[in-house]
């Protein structure tokens, strides 16, 4: 739980410096570089734990145990997340363009955003704020 909550405020806050860095098109210089392979080294530990995880089949209720074999689990993650994955970790910026639109590729890791937005359950959210007042 702590992980998942770590890994959605990495998303949130990588998510703001690549697309600041798109749109001023600004270079990785040191700080923001270290600061990057530390965002993307978090990314890669979460997509590599995700094969690891058990699962629940769709529809099934809360009492039906998970699933737990680690094949049918690696593979659940290959099908339905590996590439929302996979796809912000490939370094596209790296390759030149003209008049510097390479940094453009740096919105392609504005993906992660759909898994942080996934994780971040807002109507539970809601519910534990009512709760509390």
């Amino acid at each position: 739980m702590y992980f998942n909550l770590f890994v959605t405020l990495c998303c949130a806050f990588s998510s703001y410096i690549y697309a600041a860095m798109a749109a001023y098109r600004l270079n990785a210089d040191e700080l923001f570089f270290e600061l990057m392979l530390i965002f993307e080294a978090v990314f890669v530990v979460d997509m590599l734990t995700h094969f690891l995880l058990s699962y629940r089949k769709e529809g099934s209720s809360t009492s039906t145990p998970p699933e737990r074999d680690i094949m049918k689990c690696s593979l659940h993650y290959y099908k339905n997340g590996f590439l929302l994955d996979l796809i912000p970790l490939i370094p596209f910026q790296v390759i030149e363009m003209h008049r510097g639109r390479h940094n453009l590729f740096y919105l392609v890791k504005l993906m992660r955003l759909y898994k942080g937005f996934k994780i971040f359950n807002v109507p539970k959210i809601m519910e534990l704020i009512k709760n509390l007042y």
